[in-house]
């Protein structure tokens, strides 16, 4: 069950190439500290992709 406390989580979408494909992960992290690990990782790294990085809310998981 959802509380209102989810609403503020940092949900970050990166691509990862592995072995000739693109494979997606969603990470949902509480501060935004270890979102930005993701940003620092994919900088100089071209087998990191990050498609999507920002706040989670409840409305964009209701319209899916």
């Amino acid at each position: 069950m959802r509380t209102p406390r989810d609403n503020h989580l940092w949900k970050v979408r990166v691509l990862i190439h592995k072995d000739g494909t693109w494979t997606a992960k969603t990470f949902f992290y509480a501060r935004q500290v270890f979102a930005d690990r993701w940003l620092e990782r994919a900088r100089n790294n071209d087998s990191l992709h990050i498609d999507f990085y920002g706040k989670y809310t409840l409305e964009e998981d209701s319209v899916a």
